[in-house]
Order: C-alpha cells, then structure tokens, then sequence
C-alpha cells in the first residue's frame, strides 16, 4: 500500500519545496525559464475580454511611434516641446481624462542654459531666449496650470546622456506642487525586465516610487471616489490593497526593504484596447473627446515606442517601456500568497515522488526475483523497463502538469510552475529515492526472512509436543525480535539538523508575510 510511503515522501517533499523557494529568494534563476516558456506558450490562449470590467478599462496607452518620431518630430530627441504641449491641449480638451501619466523625460535638456532663459524672461529680454528654451518654459507653465485640475504623473529625469546633463533639481515640490513624479526605471534580471519593486507600506525614504505604482494608486484613487457615478466602471477589487498601502498609519524606515512582485502581463487584457497602444495622432477617434462604450478613456499613460532605448526583452518578448509601466498599473497589486505556490509544489513534489518510489521499487523487486521460464516477463534482466517505464510516466506526467500551468495562467493569470519541484524531484530520485527503494525492499524482504523463520520454528516445536509430548519453549513460540542498532553518533544527525533549518527559516518567511500580519 502506497500510504506508509506518505509520511517519508511528505518529509522529502518539503525540504525539497524550501529548498527550491530559498534558492529562488537568492536570485537563482531557477524558475526563470519556465517563466519564459509559459508565458509564450499561453498567448496561443485568448480567453476573450473579462466579464467583469471595471476602471482598469478607462486606462489607456498611447504611443508616439517612429513614423511620427520620424515625420513629426524629425527623428530628434528630446522631443520638440512645443509639439508635445499641442499634443498635450488636444488629449486634454477630452474633458472625462481625469489623469494624464507622461513616461517622458520633460526636463530641460541645458539646465544652465535654462536658468539664464528664465531670468531673461522675468527681466523681460524674452527676445533673447531662443524657441528651444521658450518652448520648456510653456510646456512647464502649462504642467503648471493643468495639474491643478487634472492629476498629471511625469517621471523623474533620466541619468544624463550624450549632449545633455541631467537636471536634479527640476523634479521638485517648489516648480510643480501638483505634479507627482515617479521613477521609470525598469529592472534587469538576467537580461529580462521579469519583475518590479515598489515601496512597502508608509515607506519615507529616499528612493523614488515606481512610475507605474502611481499610476495604479491614481486610478484606484479616482474610481474609488467616483464610485460608479459619472460613468466610471467600478473599482478593480484589489484596489483596496493600493489605497491601505499608500496611506499607511505606519511609517516604514527610511532602508526598509522594497518588495518584489512579478509582472503578470496578463493583465494587460484588462486595459482599453487590452493595452494595445494607441497611436498619438489627430485622427484617432478614443482620444478626440467623451465618448462611452469602448472609447471612454479616463486615464491615458503616454510614452514613446520610437527607438530602441526603451524597448526591453519581456517573457512575451520585446515590449517598449510604456507598454510595460501598463502592463505593472494594470496588476493593482495582485499577488497570491507565496505560501499557496509552497503548497501546490507540496502537491506536485508528492505526486512525482510517490511515482519514483513506486517505480523504483518495482525495479528492485523484479531485479532480485528468480528467473521463471514460464514467465519471461518478470525475468531480472527485464528489469530495465521498470526505468524506461519512470522516464516515459514522468515525462508525461511533467508535461501534463505545464499544459495544465499553461491553462490556469492563460484563463486566470495564476501562475503555477512545475518545473523547478519535478527537477528536484527527479534529481532527488536518482540521489536517495532509489536507495531508499532498495533499502525498504531489502528491509521488507528480511522481516519477510524472519517471519517465516518464526512461523517455521514454531510449527516445528508443535510438532515436537504433538510427537514427544515436549511442550513448546517461550523462545521458540515467539517470533525472533530483529537487531536493534546501538544509537547513531552526532555527526549523523546533521543531515536532519541542516533540513530542519531549511524548513525552519521558509515556514518563518511564510508566516512573515502571510495576511494574517498585514
């Protein structure tokens, strides 16, 4: 019977989980390419848009993409300002734009130069400042202006490049009281942007906040507020996670920790357009004025998709940097519980790890067998394809477990990965799995061996007191105790020790971070 395996395939299962959660917490790419995998494999899915909209569908992205880079702009950048600004007027004429985030970098391009033009314009010499100048000056005033009654999210200035000093003083509460700024920055894991940081809750400190966290609290904070009323479509559910974060009656310290979440471009599906960008151009109906159904725009998130300095490789491929700021504000902190994926690795390692030991054990069994002639099947030599057997069983069941992975992440945006636990789990199996095997096999063969040595001697001593009227001895009446090892040294005992830790220390990290504390 499998279940007396259960107790010992429990114990594996689990240091082998805390094994593979730590090794991920370091940084290892372990799950990385399974990520990567999945997520191409599961854009052959198209569930349709969501029965259940709700503001995420105000959002939309809108590009300026190289044919208007290449033709409107004359392919330089920074972009022209008095451009932009017209741009600008005309998104905002849509009078139900309520928020108007700019992944652009709107700082002066001379700094110096700038402040010179500035004290030409107080003293009055407007006519010594040329348009460059005077362009940012009108661009900044009308920032200015509108950020009182539309919330206007600009990033910080970028680190500085060829021909252009960075300003670091232009992002400030003096120049802009209304204007929020946000970093832009994206993170590179092993070349891939496979996740995003952003502040814990109360967080004081230095360090910017996410452009894209922003976002996603000025969506969830306008439609939180209108609540359904003036045509908004009601808040997503896990915007009270945003709005309780953002204004936390604790202050978190100044080096506190930022956290870590994966993005899930899944939800993406969620965004006007399923966040396809649309174009900046006059001619695009969604952007021209108030219009319900699928052209209600509330919040439009402007970037540029020209170039390749801001076009970095995603799981789903190449993505622009605006695409992917969509792609964390459409998230609204969605995050499962790291404790739910350590027990689904608990259910999968289970299920490969009975498997092994299963097969494995036949293997021996049929390897320690006498030859039968009437049975050439269970021949020891024909043991092998108790092996053949596991590789073909666990392939099939490993690529069972990824469709099915695939399926949940494409339908509900779960993500479930099998394949670090089934590689442990496999590694495990040709370390200790077959010794253990062969050692219960062994084990069970020798109390077989003595059972029936007991059962031999005590038919004997009744037959010696049915024969010779000699009564049966105790000893010989009682099956023969096996030997019981003396006690193991203390070096022995590390294994357990070092697993316990393990164990230990991610059961602590669980709890840490479980909702019950938050």
């Amino acid at each position: 019977m499998w279940l007396h395996h259960l107790p010992r395939s429990l114990h594996v299962v689990v240091v082998v989980a805390s094994a593979v959660y730590l090794l991920n917490k370091v940084n290892l790419p372990l799950e990385l390419p399974a990520t990567v995998l999945l997520a191409n494999v599961a854009q052959i899915y198209d569930p349709g848009p969501p029965v259940a909209a709700d503001a995420r569908r105000h959002l939309a992205v809108v590009e300026i993409d190289d044919k208007q880079f290449k033709n409107e702009f004359r392919g330089t950048s920074p972009l022209d300002r008095c451009k932009l600004k017209a741009h600008l007027e005309r998104i905002l004429k849509n009078q139900n734009i309520r928020v108007l985030a700019i992944d652009l970098d709107l700082s002066p391009v001379d700094p110096a130069g700038y402040q010179q033009a500035l004290a030409d314009l107080e003293a009055g010499r407007a006519e010594r400042v040329d348009e460059l100048q005077r362009c940012q000056y009108e661009l900044e005033e009308f920032l200015r202006e509108t950020s009182q009654r539309v919330s206007i999210i600009a990033i910080s200035p970028l680190e500085p490049t060829e021909g252009r000093d960075r300003c670091r003083q232009w992002d400030n509460a003096v120049h802009f009281p209304y204007v929020k700024f946000g970093s832009p920055d994206l993170e590179l894991r092993f070349g891939m942007v496979h996740d995003y940081h952003f502040p814990p809750e109360g967080y004081a400190g230095d360090k910017p906040v996410p452009f894209a966290e922003i976002v996603m609290r000025e969506l969830c904070t306008e439609s939180t507020a209108a609540n359904g009323s003036d045509g908004w479509l009601p808040p997503p559910k896990d915007c009270d996670q945003v709005l309780s974060a953002s204004a936390s009656r604790q202050r978190a310290q100044a080096n506190a920790e930022f956290k870590t979440y994966p993005i899930s471009y899944f939800e993406t599906r969620y965004l006007h357009e399923r966040g396809r960008g649309l174009a900046l151009d006059p001619g695009d109906p969604c952007l021209e004025g108030p219009r319900k159904g699928v052209c209600d725009i509330r919040i439009v998130l402007l970037g540029g998709s020209y170039g390749v300095g801001d076009r970095y490789l995603t799981p789903v491929g190449l993505r622009n940097g605006v695409e992917i700021h969509g792609a964390i504000a459409a998230q609204i902190h969605k995050h499962t519980w790291h404790g739910w994926g350590f027990l689904a690795d608990i259910g999968i390692g289970i299920a490969f790890g009975l498997l092994v030991h299963m097969l494995w054990g036949m293997y021996f069994v049929q390897r320690a067998a006498a030859a039968s002639p009437s049975n050439w099947w269970w021949h020891p030599q024909m043991s092998y394809f108790w092996l053949v057997a596991l590789a073909i069983v666990f392939s099939l069941l490993l690529a069972g477990a990824v469709y099915f992975c695939t399926w949940v992440y494409a339908r509900w945006g779960t993500w479930i990965s099998p394949v670090p636990m089934a590689l442990a789990m496999l590694f495990e199996s040709a370390v200790s799995g077959s010794v253990h095997a062969a050692t219960h096999r062994i084990q069970h063969a020798a109390e077989h061996a003595r059972n029936a040595i007991s059962t031999l001697e005590r038919t004997v001593s009744e037959l010696q007191s049915t024969l010779f009227g000699a009564p049966a001895t105790e000893a010989s009446a009682q099956p023969a105790a096996p030997a019981v090892p003396g006690p193991a040294p203390w070096p022995a005992h590390l294994p357990r020790a070092l697993a316990l830790l393990i164990v230990g220390s991610v059961a602590f990290d669980l709890i840490r971070e479980s909702p019950l504390f938050h």
